[in-house]
């Protein structure tokens, strides 16, 4: 989601409201998804924000 926006880790952490080590242990794998994330797994059928 995060590349598909064109941020950086730091970027898309304070776009959805996590600290940016959140974002890297999700990235990792290391930590479920949850919270407002899961809000923009939902919007992925808009194509217009994904480009």
């Amino acid at each position: 989601m995060r590349a598909r926006l064109s941020m950086t880790q730091k970027e898309f952490a304070e776009f959805i409201g996590v600290s940016k080590p959140t974002v890297e242990r999700w990235e990792m794998g290391d930590k479920e998804i949850t919270g407002p994330v899961t809000l923009l797994q939902q919007m992925r059928k808009y194509k217009y924000l994904f480009k």
